[in-house]
This record gives C-alpha cells, sequence and structure tokens, in this order.
C-alpha cells in the first residue's frame, strides 16, 4: 500500500511537471491546499481515481445515477459515496473544498446558480467549478437521462459572482467544431500528434486567457482563509 501510495505521488510529480495545465493538474494543484472535499456529480468516480490516487483528501462523492454509485464505491479514492440529487445538496458538515467537474452544464441556468449558492455555503476554503466553455450539446447515453447538457457557462458568468476563471485547452483545438475531430485529423495519427504538441505550447496562455478555452475552471475562495 505504502509503496503504491509513493510511484503516485511520483506520477502526479512528474504529470505537474511535464503537463501542468493538462485538466488533471489544474484541478488537483487547486486541491492541494485542501483536505476534505465534496465531489458534487462524481459520476462513476474515474476522474476523482486520478485525482486522489494517492490518497491524500478525504473525499465523499454525491451522485444520483444509482449505476455510476455502485461503479464510484468501487474505487479506493472515495471514503464515502451518497445517492442524491445535488440540486439539493444538504449536509451538516462543510468540506474545506466542493469540486463540481463538468457537471453544472447538466442543469438549467437558474439551477446552476442555486447550486453554486449552495455549494459556496457547504465549502470551507473553497469551491471549483469546471465547465465547457459556452454551450456545447450532449444527448443522453449510458441510459442516463441526466447526461443531457441544459445550459452553456462562459466567464462572465463566474467572475461576476466573484470567481476566478482559467482556461485549459484551446478552443480552436477542443471545442465542438475544434480541429481534432476534423476527419483528416482522425485518419492521421501524425496530425493528432501535432495537435497535442500544439496545445501543449498554447497550455500557459489559454490557462491565462479563458475566454479562448475549451473549458473553463472557475475558483472561488473563502476570504481570509486561503
Amino acid at each position: 500500500m505504502i509503496r503504491h501510495v509513493k510511484q503516485n505521488m511520483l506520477k502526479h510529480k512528474l504529470l505537474f511537471l511535464c503537463l501542468p495545465f493538462h485538466y488533471v493538474s489544474i484541478l488537483r494543484r487547486h486541491l492541494l491546499a485542501t483536505k476534505t472535499v465534496l465531489d458534487v456529480g462524481c459520476g462513476d468516480g474515474s476522474l476523482m481515481d486520478y485525482l486522489n490516487d494517492d490518497r491524500i483528501f478525504k473525499v465523499t462523492g454525491v451522485d444520483l445515477f444509482v449505476p455510476y454509485i455502485e461503479k464510484a464505491k468501487t474505487r479506493k479514492c472515495y471514503q464515502k459515496v451518497l445517492r442524491g440529487d445535488i440540486r439539493k445538496l444538504r449536509f451538516v458538515d462543510q468540506f474545506d473544498a466542493v469540486l463540481c467537474s463538468q457537471v453544472i452544464e447538466h442543469l438549467s441556468l437558474r439551477e446552476g446558480q442555486n447550486m453554486l449558492s449552495k455549494m459556496e455555503k457547504l465549502a470551507r476554503k473553497r469551491v471549483i467549478i469546471a465547465t465547457p466553455n459556452g454551450f456545447l450539446e450532449q444527448h443522453e447515453y449510458d441510459q442516463n437521462p441526466h447526461q443531457v447538457h441544459h445550459s452553456g457557462w462562459n466567464v462572465a458568468d463566474f467572475e461576476k459572482r466573484g470567481y476566478r476563471v482559467f482556461g485549459q485547452g484551446a478552443k480552436v483545438l477542443f471545442g465542438e467544431k475544434g480541429l481534432v475531430h476534423e476527419q483528416i485529423v482522425q485518419r492521421i495519427s501524425l496530425l493528432r500528434y501535432f495537435l497535442w504538441v500544439v496545445s501543449w505550447i498554447l497550455g500557459p496562455y489559454i490557462y491565462f486567457h479563458p475566454e479562448q478555452a475549451a473549458y473553463l475552471i472557475a475558483i472561488k475562495d473563502k476570504k481570509g482563509v486561503i
């Protein structure tokens, strides 16, 4: 167990060093100042398995779709996984951080704003939201009706609530009409590798210019805490 944890810590260090603007690297970097985490809309737990594979966070996951919950419960990255409607979050205790990755776009704008207010109350130190930049059409899959996208969010939506907003992945590359989705790119592996190199080069610029990103990562800290 100790050997496994040490190996994963080394893996994270290498990931941060080589790919500091990778989606997982960015989220984990903003979680490091925290200990207890609420993973809102945790799904099957695959993302948290990467974020917490060295078990440095004490994580509670919550989701509504039973097959995802059962899968998440098999992962060792969670202390517990609960079934619940994320629109009706109710917890007695606060968490250092509340993470909501690729979830808020599944709600209407009004429901999303209400959920943000609830998460801000539950967070002792920090709220972390990740979502596509603008509306990204998505239909039901995995026989899960909750997978449908109902809203799109932009930088201003978060900034007016006091969030700092960062970008991940160039929209021209990874957006709905991004170059990586072109058929010729899908057929020619060399082109795909070239675009990944371009993405790596653009990473720092996109991070600080989120309006040009495929994905937004919005951070809100509690005043005087972090």
